[in-house]
């Protein structure tokens, strides 16, 4: 039932925004090392649903270790992070 139901609401994130203008974004997993996700993982494929493009979208590695550098230089117009992403002094 569960998987049915991430699939009912995946279909309609697709439906609802597939059509908007595509934004690429950097999705930040930790802080140190800086990890983000990458390829065909679940994370990437709803990003990928609501119109965003994955500025990692072709490492090899399905969670690559990033520089800041490497962000910056890929401009990526929007930046999401996730709760694991704050250091444990920033909480």
């Amino acid at each position: 039932k569960a998987a049915e139901d991430f699939r009912t609401q995946l279909s309609t994130l697709k439906e609802q925004y597939n059509t908007n203008e595509k934004v690429s974004y950097f999705y930040q997993l930790s802080e140190k090392p800086i990890i983000t996700v990458a390829g065909k993982n679940w994370p990437s494929e709803v990003f990928t649903f609501c119109g965003g493009e994955n500025i990692f979208a072709a490492s090899s590695a399905p969670y690559p270790q990033v520089s800041i550098e490497q962000v910056i230089t890929r401009q990526p117009e929007v930046i999401f992070t996730s709760r694991h992403a704050m250091s444990n002094d920033s909480m």
